[in-house]
């Protein structure tokens, strides 16, 4: 497996998109054009395929926190350590440029996600009816 840093265009980010859950939520057009040239993108390939990606902001200068407004690893790809490479990829990231902490939101039904950063060492400090807000910082 091979992790890339903004080795995707727009049109293949959206292509993959369009077929996450995220695409039953927002205008999927909309938010690819938002987040493309704004934020960080982390992309896992497996043989040539999106094994999943990690959309990261990484803007905020003033606070030095950076958010991550959406991961996914393509279901063929679960369990294999995407998703922890993925998080592993934006905490290096974050240290390089001198990010004091990544937040993230996670919805309180999503079990296997919430483990993941509670594993990676993510720990909640807000919620509320449908999410938890979760932050690592980073040393």
């Amino acid at each position: 497996m091979q992790i890339h840093i903004g080795n995707i265009s727009e049109q293949s980010l959206l292509d993959y998109l369009k077929k996450t859950p995220l695409a039953d939520k927002v205008d999927i057009e909309e938010y690819t054009y938002k987040v493309y040239p704004r934020a960080t993108i982390f992309v896992v390939r497996e043989g040539g395929q999106i094994a999943g990606v990690n959309i990261v902001y990484f803007n905020d200068m003033k606070t030095k926190r950076g958010f991550v407004t959406y991961i996914h690893v393509n279901e063929k790809y679960r369990n294999m350590r995407v998703g922890w490479n993925l998080l592993q990829s934006a905490v290096d990231y974050a240290r390089t440029h001198r990010f004091e902490s990544i937040a993230l939101e996670v919805r309180k039904n999503n079990e296997p996600a919430k483990h993941l950063y509670s594993k990676f060492g993510f720990v909640t400090y807000d919620e509320n009816d449908i999410s938890y807000f979760m932050r690592k910082v980073i040393l």
